[in-house]
């Protein structure tokens, strides 16, 4: 596959039923517009790696609810969407879509930008794994969705983190953040990443 970039877009954990969240619906969003215009603009089709696996047994991976999204919602081709299916952390998402970028389809000509897709809230914490882990290999671009699918009123803290608001989900991601620098190797921090459901 010929391409310079490729998109990621990180998972978020699925309701019960198999649905997506609001937050996991503006990532998608997000993917979708980035995909028209560069399409427009550059006249390509740029592939698209959506990453998460099964974080509660639904059934479906995160990976395939996205690619589901964006086929059936916005209508882009399947052919150019790529799925990883096994993590189930931002570690895991940055650790396995390296191994896509390097292997199989990818393998002949590996892109050298990855415009990163996820919420804004989640993106420092985001660019730092994927940097780690792909070192100077590749220029990672923010691409950040909005955080709107984040409850306004505050939860339990000692509750899911997927039912924080916006406040102390910053808090979450600074702390984590600081967790992982504090670490010469973020696979050091995976006690911090257990918690991580995005």
């Amino acid at each position: 596959m010929h391409a310079k970039r490729v998109m990621v877009v990180l998972g978020q954990q699925l309701n019960p039923d198999g649905s997506m969240t609001k937050i996991l619906e503006d990532r998608c969003k997000t993917a979708a517009q980035t995909y028209s215009e560069l399409k427009n603009t550059e006249g390509s089709n740029v592939p698209i790696i959506v990453a998460g696996g099964i974080v509660e047994n639904i059934g479906i991976t995160e990976a395939e609810g996205m690619k589901r999204e964006l086929v059936e919602r916005y209508g882009i081709d399947p052919a150019v969407i790529f799925q990883e299916r096994e993590s189930t952390t931002t570690f895991e998402n940055a650790l396995y879509v390296e191994r896509m970028l390097q292997c199989g389809v990818f393998a002949t000509d590996i892109p050298c930008e990855i415009l990163l897709i996820t919420s804004e809230f989640h993106m420092p914490r985001a660019r730092f794994l994927f940097e780690q882990r792909l070192g100077s290999k590749f220029v990672v671009v923010d691409v950040p969705a909005s955080n709107e699918g984040l409850p306004r009123q505050d939860g339990d803290p000692n509750g899911h983190i997927n039912q924080f608001s916006l406040k102390q989900r910053r808090v979450f991601e600074e702390k984590l953040l600081a967790e992982l620098r504090a670490h010469a190797n973020p696979a050091l921090s995976i006690s911090a990443e257990a918690k991580d459901t995005v």
